[in-house]
């Protein structure tokens, strides 16, 4: 039996992995931010390691999330480090306890992206664990998460199966984390709905493609909808914390073909909505469940020709928001999507509540990852 080693970096995501090797008959094992301060074993291991990617991708976000160039400095001064001091730790641990499978959140982020990279050097197989893509589930995946995960892109691939799941009817309500500018303005009787994502997101910064930040979508919005006299409906992430969209609610207040709705549950303005334009967010699939047109502006999974559309460049997002109304809904291809996706494709149970059905449903899954 393989032995599998479960890295953490935070303490709820701790918590579940320890959950994980109580429940799971297989050989489990639970780390923590490690850190190995053994001089010489670090400068070893930075003449054997390229941690070059490591830099890449941590450098990139620091670049879009902070605007003081002395700060982005330091930090990047900082990450590169301490970053040999934690792979060797990873290192010591992966070959002390003979690990076969290497566990981790995500895998885009800090300090994640060690251990993959120090993993995929020792040649461990490496799966990826994420959020849920609907109520009551959990990511698991041997490729990626979000945009790099392994549903197929091909909507072959969808045509032999019989749909028979049942979908949620009720979407998770996102908790607040920061406050909003709400208004009780009324909804326009036609309108598309275009939900922002957290600022500074991995699914904006690695996958947003053409559109980099929620301003730069505001903006490209406020000018369509004068342009092409659309209504649009925006509302602000809720885990938002970094960002005052102040000047963006003052601009929406002197057009008349936008608005913010904050105060309205995100499933009443999918219900509503003509049609969803998003970079990539998880609302995007949500709002198949509801047999909605879904309008991709990043690189998203659910991006499969039959079931949405991809609009890489204004000048394509132009054109099928002026074709809107001759887009005719292929509702047997998206549930068919969406019955692999519950059915096969996600783990059972959401992790942060699990339970003996989760457990099951997440062993049966490794199992199949340790049999390829």
């Amino acid at each position: 039996m393989p032995n599998i080693l479960l890295i953490s970096s935070s303490r709820s995501r701790t918590k579940y992995f320890n959950e994980i090797a109580k429940n799971l008959n297989l050989n489990v094992m639970v780390i923590a931010n490690p850190i190995s301060f053994n001089i010489g074993e670090v400068l070893n291991i930075k003449k054997r390691f390229n941690f070059e990617a490591v830099f890449e991708e941590k450098f990139r976000e620091i670049e879009m999330k902070y605007p003081n160039r002395l700060y982005k400095n330091i930090y990047k001064k900082y990450i590169k480090f301490i970053t040999p001091f934690i792979a060797n730790a990873y290192e010591k641990e992966m070959n002390k306890q003979k690990v076969d499978i290497v566990g981790l959140w995500n895998g885009k982020k800090f300090p994640e992206l060690i251990a993959l990279s120090v993993a995929k050097a020792l040649d461990i197989k490496c799966f990826y664990f994420e959020n849920g893509l609907f109520p009551n589930t959990t990511v698991l995946d041997l490729k990626g998460v979000n945009a790099s995960n392994s549903v197929p892109r091909n909507i072959k691939f969808y045509q032999n199966i019989t749909p028979t799941f049942t979908a949620p009817k009720k979407l998770n309500q996102r908790k607040e984390l920061g406050k909003r500018i709400k208004s009780q303005e009324e909804l326009p009787l036609k309108y598309i709905f275009v939900p922002f994502q957290t600022n500074f997101d991995t699914q904006v910064i690695y996958h947003g493609r053409w559109i980099k930040n929620m301003e730069q979508l505001f903006n490209l919005i406020n000018k369509l909808s004068k342009e092409l006299k659309i209504n649009f409906v925006l509302k602000e992430h809720p885990s938002e914390r970094e960002m005052n969209y102040a000047p963006l609610h003052q601009q929406a207040q002197e057009n008349p073909y936008i608005q913010f709705a904050n105060s309205y549950a995100t499933q009443t303005l999918i219900e509503n909505a003509q049609a969803i334009v998003t970079i990539n967010s998880s609302v995007g699939l949500e709002s198949l469940l509801f047999n909605k047109k879904v309008i991709i502006l990043g690189e998203a999974f659910y991006d499969i020709e039959g079931i949405t559309k991809s609009a890489p460049s204004q000048e394509r997002l132009t054109q099928i928001l002026t074709q809107i109304d001759k887009w005719k809904i292929e509702e047997e291809n998206i549930k068919k999507f969406l019955h692999y996706l519950i059915e096969d494709y996600l783990i059972k149970g959401d992790w942060k509540t699990p339970n003996e059905v989760h457990f099951k449903s997440l062993e049966e899954h490794i199992c199949s990852f340790i049999e390829k």
